[in-house]
């Protein structure tokens, strides 16, 4: 990679295109966007350093948070996912079948409903995608006047599909998920996104 690379070392704050690797036999957590690491508590055999680390991550960026698990052994990191997701987050994972080591991807994709699946050498393509087709939370104003219609047709679609009623939820909580989904789907209107539900069921 071209990005740089660093052992973490505690209270170090996070940079763009940086990677962050975590030094062995400790634990790491994220605060405001500076890394903390912490003596594990856990006898050896029973650490899960990427779930822990994720939990963080979910707690800290809240809906912001991306959660990304590659080839390993093991389930560490589901529960971590698992977090994210609560949290509106978005969950990718490389295909198991791509993975030297497929039981981490696996355990990750059998327990969390994945945004994204796909080759490790996709992934960095499919996060910047989905980064540049986020939109700016809108106001309920906006809401109300220029997207009422669509988010409408949104809940009616997904009301058929899942049986689930989402009309007497906040509008701004339904519409930051629906961005969300946009934003995978790399889609900029609303409108175009009831189109893609109704051929995608």
């Amino acid at each position: 990679t071209k990005m740089r690379v660093f052992q973490v070392k505690d209270r170090m704050s996070v940079k763009p295109d940086c990677v962050y690797v975590i030094p062995p036999n400790k634990s790491m957590s994220v605060l405001k966007g500076v890394l903390h690491l912490f003596e594990p508590v856990e006898a050896r055999g029973l650490r899960l350093p990427i779930d822990f680390f994720l939990r963080s991550l979910a707690d800290d960026r809240q809906e912001r948070g991306i959660g990304l698990i590659l080839s390993g052994m093991g389930s560490d990191g589901s529960t971590g996912l698992r977090a994210i997701k609560e949290k509106n987050g978005i969950v990718m994972v490389q295909e198991p079948a791509t993975a030297k080591f497929d039981s981490m991807p696996r355990n990750a994709i059998d327990s969390v409903l994945a945004d994204i699946v796909a080759p490790a050498g996709e992934l960095p393509g499919r996060l910047l995608d989905f980064l540049k087709h986020i939109p700016v939370l809108k106001s309920d104003l906006d809401i109300e006047i220029k997207d009422k219609s669509s988010l409408e047709k949104i809940i009616i679609l997904l009301r058929s599909y899942t049986g689930n009623d989402f009309s007497l939820y906040k509008k701004n909580t339904v519409y930051r998920r629906i961005e969300r989904r946009m934003g995978i789907h790399k889609i900029d209107k609303i409108s175009s996104y009831v189109h893609f539900l109704q051929e995608n069921p």
